[in-house]
């Protein structure tokens, strides 16, 4: 069960570009194509939020190792 947290737009603008990608071709595979080029939002910023979104139990990311998400699916 999620946390009660009351999300920033742009945290419901993220998880909404990830949730529509997924259902396009399975999960997400790129943050900047989901961030940047579907939402139209700040590289940085969402790379930031996501980590934030993942520990809140909002998203989640698998990775390869450490650094950039690989896939991502909201929950």
């Amino acid at each position: 069960m999620r946390p009660r947290t009351k999300l920033s737009g742009f945290d419901q603008e993220l998880l909404r570009a990830i949730d529509q990608a997924t259902t396009l071709r399975g999960p997400a595979s790129s943050l900047f194509a989901v961030a940047v080029c579907r939402a139209g939002l700040d590289y940085c910023w969402a790379h930031y939020r996501l980590g934030v979104l993942e520990e809140l139990g909002y998203v989640e990311v698998d990775r390869v190792g450490p650094g950039l998400p690989l896939l991502m699916r909201t929950l």
